[in-house]
């Protein structure tokens, strides 16, 4: 179970993916004031939220930066195939 700091920083880091459409490592250890490690602790929290629940969105990682992407059968079920 996440803490409440840590899920006060999971719903903001869900919010910058929403609004911005990505995040760097760098971007949040800025912003947080937190480590690498939490970072990746966080996506990892994210990332299985997103595939626990019926979400059309996961966290597709570029070098440092992840980004909120559809989910490849997200697209098929829209385009009905």
């Amino acid at each position: 179970m996440a803490s409440k700091s840590q899920a006060v920083r999971l719903l903001e880091l869900a919010m910058e993916l929403l609004t911005t459409g990505s995040i760097s490592k760098e971007q949040f250890t800025e912003k947080y004031g937190k480590s690498v490690r939490t970072f990746q602790r966080d996506v990892k929290a994210l990332r299985k939220y997103l595939a626990g629940n019926d979400t059309d969105k996961e966290l597709e990682a570029d070098g440092d930066t992840y980004r909120l992407t559809n989910r490849p059968e997200s697209t098929k079920r829209f385009l009905g195939i």
